[in-house]
This record gives C-alpha cells, structure tokens and sequence, in this order.
C-alpha cells in the first residue's frame, strides 16, 4: 500500500533531518531517500522536487538545489512553504546571498519564528545591516503578537542545545530549563 503523499512527504523529511542536522552521510541512506522522493512524484510532484531539493543540498550539489526548487516553484507556484524552503537548502549550502534574497521574496507572502531566524543569522553572516533589521524588526512583531512565542522559541532552542551539548550543561541549566517549561506549559492550558 502506498502511503497518502501527505504521510509520504512526511517519512521523507524524518528520513532527511538527521542529515539536515549534521548526520554523515552514506550511499545507501541517500539511494533510499531517493526511492522513497522518486515513490512521490506521482502524487505530489512539487513536494517531491523540494525533497531533491533537499538532498541536492545534502550532498552540496548547488546546482541541484537550484535546480529542484526552480521546478517546485514553477509547479507549485512562489509558495511560501517552497521559498522557505529553498532558502533554507540555500544556505545549507553556503549560498546566502541568494538564499537572504529569496527569504525577502517570502517574507511578503507570510512569515514565521524560524524563517525570520534563518533571515537574521543569514543577515548577520554576510553584515547586511538593512536586512537584519527588517528580520529583527519581523521578528519582534510576531513576538508582540504572540509573547508565549518567543518564550517557547528560546526554549526549544535550549532543549536542542541541551541535547547537543550535554557536556557543557550542568544540574542548575536543567533545573532552570524544566522549570522554564513546566511555567510555559501552564501558561499554554490556561
């Protein structure tokens, strides 16, 4: 049985992300992500361009990424789920200027926590004072708009670091971070 492209789209960004995230890559890993995108195509084709997309940046193919997310948007259309995207595999690769310029493109469909994050890192990396400002000034109106936002923002940052780093965290950081969770989490059921 054939997974809904839905449920698809989903096992192949859990099977991406550990690579996203800095795990070493391995043929065989990579041939099977490749069959499952390939399974996809079908049934969603401008997702499944994402996905090469995605892997192209994997494997620091920068033409690759270009070339997917190019034919994702020409399916899809500039969605801001595809721009997000492809600016993120964008700077995977070291391609900021054009990931932070597409990242513009989709800051004027929508915008997001983690979108305006990856704009001010990106902004901060090649000191483009202009863009850091417009994702900063972004960034602080989805804050305002949401406080509980920005709260949960820091700390699943947190969370990752601890989890990454758990040799540079001791007891307290812990405590401080379960106590930090169980004050948002009561905030949230309110």
């Amino acid at each position: 049985m054939i997974p809904a492209p839905e449920t698809a789209a989903q096992m192949i960004g859990e099977m991406l992300q550990p690579f996203l995230d800095g795990k070493k890559t391995n043929p065989l890993d990579l041939q099977r992500i490749k069959h499952e995108i390939d399974k996809l195509m079908n049934a969603d084709p401008g997702v499944a361009h994402v996905y090469l997309g995605y892997l192209a940046a994997i494997k620091r193919d920068k033409a690759g990424v270009i070339k997917y997310f190019e034919n994702a948007l020409k399916l899809d259309g500039e969605t801001y789920s595809h721009l997000t995207n492809y600016a993120q595999a964008l700077d995977f690769c070291n391609e900021r200027e054009k990931a932070l310029s597409i990242l513009h493109t989709a800051m004027s469909l929508n915008c997001d926590l983690n979108s305006v994050d990856l704009g001010i890192k990106i902004s901060d990396e090649l000191n483009d004072d202009e863009s850091l400002e417009f994702f900063i000034s972004k960034r602080a109106s989805l804050c305002e708009e949401e406080p509980d936002l920005g709260v949960c923002f820091v700390l699943d940052r947190l969370e990752d670091f601890i989890d990454k780093r758990p040799d540079l965290v001791t007891p307290m950081d812990e405590d401080l971070f379960e106590e930090a969770l169980a004050l948002v989490e009561g905030m949230e059921s309110e």
